[in-house]
């Protein structure tokens, strides 16, 4: 239940950011490019599919120092703090509000 919980969470994190940029890039009056969201959003889902097929196919279980190794490397390679992305998006806001448009 738990897993199941994480993946639901994590999925409706994900759909939050890519709304967040097809919004922003029709109000940039960018919209077209939002076809290659949407191909990165295809992209990982085959690769996410891909691994756990591997991982399952493979038996791996993530227990004990191997969980341990998995988690260090994520966290070193996760996204950035919050801090940062408030901080693009102060950017972006100051950037619009200097375009010129009302």
């Amino acid at each position: 239940m738990a897993a199941f919980v994480l993946s639901l969470r994590e999925g409706l994190e994900a759909a939050l950011i890519v709304g967040i940029l097809l919004g922003a890039l029709r109000r940039f009056g960018r919209g077209e490019l939002g076809r290659f969201i949407w191909s990165g959003v295809a992209v990982a889902a085959v690769l996410s599919a891909a691994v756990a097929v591997g991982l399952v196919t493979a038996g791996i279980e993530m227990e004990g120092r191997a969980e341990q190794i998995f988690e260090g490397w994520h966290r070193r390679h996760q996204a950035p703090p919050p801090s940062v992305t408030a901080g693009w998006g102060a950017v972006l806001t100051c950037s619009e509000n200097t375009s010129g448009r009302a």
